[in-house]
């Protein structure tokens, strides 16, 4: 039986990956706006998301949607599952 140690670090493995399989750009970026949600008011917040979701949608967008079309793993996908 897993001990919560054995478990915790199981499930933080298990995250890693899920992460890891992200567009990095677009992690980054998410990141980038949760932080500034303490720092900015809500519109600008706003305004910036959405100039940053069109700017992932040109870039790694087109890459993800091509990935999942022709059924591949996507280049910035981390390999050896």
């Amino acid at each position: 039986m897993a001990t919560g140690k054995e478990d915790l670090d199981q499930q933080l493995a298990t995250a890693i990956k899920l992460v890891m399989k992200c567009a990095p750009k677009a992690n980054q970026t998410t990141k980038a706006l949760l932080h500034a949600v303490s720092q900015q008011p809500m519109d600008k917040l706003l305004d910036q998301a959405a100039i940053d979701f069109s700017d992932a949608v040109a870039d790694e967008g087109r890459e993800g949607a091509l990935a999942f079309m022709q059924k591949r793993v996507p280049k910035w996908a981390a390999s050896g599952d």
